[in-house]
């Protein structure tokens, strides 16, 4: 009974190890962020949000639900934001403010990495258009925008409006194992 236990419990070790070998995340780096390829929109929001000090009172929409699947509508939703094929989309987060001022931080996780320049420029879009919104009716904001930073790596991207952009991009590129 002694060994036969002892065999099971050495069986029992290995199990994951092989588990682990087969999935594909070891050794080789994957094609896209080699790091965070299976990270969501929403922890990357989550890590780069934290990185912010004093962020105005705010609201938050994420493509999906606490469960992880896709909320009814969020194309809706994204159609706001961006202007891309919501088809294109794996699944995006957003913070932005719900006071009147710029503050905003957008992560995009698509469903592969060949639409990432339709990503960069309808975010650079959607910056002018908030730019020049704010230009109009909030003149003492527009210092956040033109420090905002739009980055794409990957599958994924990030508009970051905020007094820190600068520490929010890095903890979007250390996320992303950059």
């Amino acid at each position: 009974m002694g060994k036969r236990f002892c065999r099971l419990l050495a069986v029992m070790a290995v199990i994951p190890m092989l588990l682990a070998g087969c999935s594909g995340k070891g050794g080789e780096a994957e094609s896209d962020n080699s790091k965070a390829g299976g990270i969501s929109a929403s922890e990357l929001l989550d890590k780069v949000f934290e990185t912010q000090g004093e962020f105005p009172e705010h609201l938050r929409e994420d493509s999906a639900g606490s469960d992880g699947k896709p909320k009814d509508g969020w194309q809706e939703t994204f159609g706001y934001l961006l202007d891309i094929p919501a088809d294109d989309v794996e699944e995006f987060s957003v913070i932005y403010s719900s006071e009147t001022t710029a503050d905003e931080i957008t992560i995009v996780k698509l469903k592969d990495s060949s639409g990432g320049e339709a990503l960069e420029e309808s975010m650079k879009k959607r910056l002018k258009k908030r730019t020049s919104t704010f230009e109009n009716y909030g003149p003492e904001e527009v210092s956040k925008l033109e420090k905002a930073v739009i980055e794409v790596k990957g599958k994924y991207g990030a508009l970051i409006i905020s007094s820190q952009p600068e520490a929010a991009k890095k903890a979007f590129e250390e996320a992303l194992g950059q």
